[in-house]
């Protein structure tokens, strides 16, 4: 009896385990899709391209395998095996600057020469990124982008700025050593990875027109202060991650999102404060900042993920809204919660419900919480800057 109980429990279990098996779901679609690309051989550059065959019978590119010979340009076909090439795919070219012959190009500083036929209609963000693992990515940003005459749907300001006919920005050619970008006006969006790793980049001038920062965009730069524009709406996932010399942003009024890890691990930033139209924080959006001290809290965030400030050294947070649902970091224990005095009774009510427990709540007036707060701050960063 025991022997058949435990075989029916086994067999009302199978339904179960077959559930749950979302990572061989996800890695037979990944199999899947890797069956779709095929490879041709490029008589004239002497190089195999990888590529697959979208749904309109064009072509999409999205790599590059075995060189025969260097070059001096990878330039891109028109047609692949009688398809049309309409589409770059997402770091496209990884591995070609193995290839190309420095030697032909040393004036131009580049590690590779791309030239785009008019036949392509499509590049996705992260098409120049190279995907490598190294502290300083400077091959993305020292990639060359030519376009074809006649090519009408992208341009190249100052030959170095390669933006679609919708405003995106696609790809950043950056010499060596370069300490300031000033985006062209027209960009109404960074494209992901776009200035990734850009070890060497300080400062970045932002057009009015902006209105989103890709995933990404700005990870691993050195840039010390960022004043965005006031229509940036969305700053995408790790969009500003390791800036680990930010000390300041101005976050524009207009700001509704700030995606999942977008500041984590700014080392340098002392003071946030949150424009009043924030909707959206994302999981870990300003997590293991060491140095992040103060923080000014909208009070129209509707989302708060997980872990948004995890690791922070929080000393004064001033809420201007009334009490929020959120997750309290191990850290804020300790640390003084100031809110303005017509919101300090429902605070106290918050409290009396057993909400926020064992917290300290400091009561100030409306027009002077903000002046003392960024006091406060402006006094740990002149701290920061002083060499004893």
């Amino acid at each position: 009896m025991r022997n058949a109980t435990f075989i029916l429990l086994a067999l009302l279990a199978l339904p179960l385990f077959g559930q749950e098996q979302p990572v061989n779901q996800e890695a037979a679609s990944a199999t899947v899709a890797e069956s779709s690309v095929k490879t041709w051989f490029d008589p004239a550059m002497k190089l195999t391209w990888r590529y697959e065959v979208l749904d309109d019978n064009s072509a999409k590119i999205v790599g590059v395998g075995e060189f025969k010979e260097k070059f001096e340009k990878l330039t891109v076909p028109s047609v692949i095996d009688g398809h049309p090439v309409t589409t770059l795919g997402f770091a496209a070219f990884k591995g070609a600057h193995n290839s190309m012959d420095y030697s032909k190009n040393s004036a131009l500083d580049a590690r590779l020469i791309v030239c785009i036929p008019t036949s392509v209609t499509t590049i996705e963000e992260g098409t120049f990124h190279n995907t490598d693992s190294r502290p300083s990515n400077a091959l993305t940003s020292r990639t060359l982008v030519e376009l074809a005459p006649g090519n009408e749907h992208f341009t190249l300001e100052g030959r170095f700025f390669l933006i679609s006919k919708e405003g995106v920005l696609l790809h950043v050619y950056l010499p060596f050593n370069c300490l300031f970008v000033e985006i062209p006006d027209g960009v109404v969006r960074i494209g992901a990875h776009v200035l990734e790793e850009t070890a060497t980049l300080g400062q970045v001038s932002f057009p009015d027109s902006l209105a989103e920062i890709g995933d990404h965009a700005f990870e691993g730069t050195q840039l010390r202060e960022l004043e965005l524009p006031f229509d940036v709406k969305v700053i995408g996932k790790y969009a500003f991650s390791r800036d680990y010399e930010v000390k300041k942003i101005s976050f524009p009024e207009n700001l509704t999102i700030i995606d999942d890890s977008a500041f984590s691990n700014c080392d340098s930033l002392v003071l946030v404060e949150l424009p009043k139209k924030m909707e959206k924080i994302g999981e870990k959006a300003f997590a293991y900042n060491r140095s992040l001290k103060y923080l000014v809290f909208p009070e129209n965030v509707t989302e708060f993920g997980k872990d948004a400030f995890k690791r922070c050294p929080m000393k004064e947070i001033l809420f201007q809204g009334g009490p929020v649902d959120i997750e309290r970091p191990r850290e804020w224990r300790s640390c003084e919660w100031r809110v303005f005095e017509e919101n300090l009774d429902a605070w106290n009510r918050a409290i009396a419900a057993g909400k926020f427990r064992g917290i300290n709540i400091v009561e100030v007036a409306q027009m002077t919480a903000l002046s003392m707060i960024r006091l406060s701050a402006d006094i740990e960063l002149e701290k920061k800057r002083r060499p004893w």
